[in-house]
């Protein structure tokens, strides 16, 4: 068993959080005794179930969030990795910056020489405030998580123990969950919509399909055109529609199904 790409990203963000780094980690873990174990985990080297699940339950990760099984020499992704670098960690890894004062002592100026600070230190031109919060002036900054991840480092070594005079009072990563939901809402929204036009496609085309054999069949002569072709004419037209009706229905359902889905997500 390995991690997905995204969920070893995530399991580097708890280590850090943690105050850990892989030496420690290996001695929090009772049953596993090799360094390469805990060394394979973060290269994405396949290893057991059993100690997959340990090194999660450790970092405090649901271990069937970030892993990949391995069958047949197959990887199969439990999540898209896709899906998880786009809504999990680019759109929702945050670092809470605190600083000491009140949010009515800072101005625009000074929070931008703030961000113009972090970004030199980092090298990550990316990193922007996105929120700004009561108390001690809490940042919530945003960023590539290398950049995100190297300015706890620094907290935490007390290499930057201030920003402007500010002292900094605590920095923290996690992970804000709010962004996924809305992700899922938008997502929802604009496959429901997908389907509604799947929908009327079908229904369109099948009209016009109906209409097209009864022109045909009402093109011949009167003289070919008999009782019997009518009959057929018309069966087929009803087995059509029926056909029709029966797929569109479930596509309608599900389209349904993904808009008050939606709705109830608010």
């Amino acid at each position: 068993m390995i991690a997905t790409k995204t969920g070893v990203k995530l399991a580097e963000v708890k280590l850090i959080d943690l105050g850990l780094n892989q030496t420690v980690l290996l001695k929090k873990l009772p049953n596993i005794t090799s360094r390469s174990t805990v060394s394979n985990f973060f290269k994405r080297i396949p290893i057991t179930h059993e100690n997959f699940t340990e090194i999660c339950r450790t970092l405090k990760l649901e271990w069937r969030d970030i892993a990949e099984m391995v069958e047949e020499g197959i990887m199969e992704s439990v999540i898209s990795d896709a899906i998880r670098e786009t809504n999990l960690v680019e759109k929702q890894l945050r670092l809470a910056f605190a600083i000491a004062g009140t949010v009515d002592q800072v101005d625009q100026p000074k929070l931008t020489a703030i961000v113009k600070l972090l970004r030199q230190i980092t090298g990550d031109a990316s990193i922007e405030i996105v929120d700004i919060q009561e108390g001690s002036i809490k940042l919530i900054l945003t960023g590539t998580l290398e950049a995100l991840s190297k300015i706890q480092t620094l907290y935490r070594s007390g290499e930057l123990p201030e920003v402007e005079g500010t002292p900094i009072e605590y920095v923290k990563l996690f992970i804000d969950e709010s962004k996924t939901v809305k992700d899922h809402k938008i997502e929802r929204g604009g496959l429901a919509r997908s389907l509604l036009y799947t929908y009327q496609a079908i229904i369109a085309m099948v009209a016009l399909q109906i209409i097209y054999s009864y022109v045909v069949l009402f093109s011949t002569d009167a003289n070919v055109r008999d009782q019997k072709m009518m009959e057929t004419q018309n069966q087929y037209a009803k087995e059509l529609i029926i056909l029709t009706l029966t797929s569109a229905t479930g596509i309608l359902g599900a389209a349904i199904g993904f808009y008050f889905g939606k709705e109830d997500s608010k």
